[in-house]
């Protein structure tokens, strides 16, 4: 699974994405307005969320989104 959190904590409004796998190599991203952020994950709580799967690895982009790939 692969899933993004927002990792800046000092933002109170984070913009609502959209992702939509185009092809094996691309990822689509939309703008879909903003909201107010509702919770903010670090690594250990998101470890801590994924628990249950056999592997968690994390990457930083540029955009300050936490990539999380989880696998079973």
């Amino acid at each position: 699974m692969l899933a993004f959190f927002n990792s800046d904590d000092k933002m109170t409004t984070v913009p609502a994405t959209t992702f939509r796998i185009q092809d094996s190599k691309n990822l689509i991203l939309s703008q879909r307005g903003t909201r107010k952020q509702a919770q903010l994950f670090n690594n250990r709580s998101l470890e801590k969320l994924f628990s249950q799967f056999d592997s968690v690895k994390f990457f930083l982009t540029r955009e300050n989104l936490r990539e999380v790939i989880v696998k079973r």
